[in-house]
């Protein structure tokens, strides 16, 4: 669930700057590894 909500966070705000957007993207991005690295 909280995946999810942080991919709509990264679709709302890239309407508003595409810089902000990016950095929101790379956070996304090193959770995603660190919840897959815990999981094995």
């Amino acid at each position: 669930v909280e995946l999810n909500q942080i991919r709509q966070l990264v679709e709302d705000i890239s309407c508003l700057s595409k810089d902000f957007d990016l950095r929101l993207m790379l956070r996304t991005k090193r959770i995603l590894k660190n919840i897959d690295v815990s999981s094995y």
